[in-house]
């Protein structure tokens, strides 16, 4: 393959660029200041777009391990009986179906002697202190996978096992 000929004034036009530009830049400072100001404003710029995605995606893994699925406690109702347990005893219940529930298999007798009884504001009583809780089997980040306890007895029990415990608290919850 035959070599390219090069010219000599190759060479010299970039000698002859080189200068201009050299002096060019000597007599006009400002035109080093702009690119430097133009350069710092693009790193800015660069900057505040990498915190900016950076908030943004934390922000949304925030909402949507933690606060999407957070625990909203319910309110009693005016037109039923009032509660008449304790809110220590609600979360002695509370704790008590938890360990009859937790794990394999449930306890239902544990469960039923539990809300025997309790009627519509006492079942709200032990539904906000039971708040979520994570199941056994729960292997996400975040709470997605928390259940309340209405939640955990419509997993746990069908049939004739719900229906007897709706019965105890209302039909109103699960």
């Amino acid at each position: 393959m035959p070599r390219k000929k090069t010219t000599a004034l190759k060479g010299v036009a970039t000698t002859v660029a080189a200068t201009s530009v050299g002096k060019y830049l000597d007599n006009h400072p400002e035109a080093i200041e702009a690119a430097g100001r133009k350069a710092k404003t693009a790193v800015n710029v660069g900057l505040v777009l990498i915190s900016f995605t950076v908030i943004s995606i934390g922000g949304a893994l925030f909402y949507n391990l933690y606060w999407k699925n957070r625990f909203r406690k319910m309110d009693y109702d005016p037109n039923q009986k009032p509660a008449t347990i304790s809110a220590g005893l609600a979360k002695s219940k509370a704790d008590m179906i938890y360990r009859a529930l937790h794990g394999i298999g449930a306890n239902y007798n544990t469960v039923y002697n539990a809300l025997r009884g309790m009627g519509h504001n006492n079942y709200v009583a032990i539904y906000n202190a039971f708040g979520k809780r994570t199941p056994a089997t729960s292997f996400s980040m975040g709470n997605k996978n928390d259940m309340d306890l209405s939640q955990w007895l419509q997993d746990q029990f069908s049939g004739d096992k719900l229906a007897a415990l709706r019965a105890q608290v209302g039909s109103a919850f699960f």
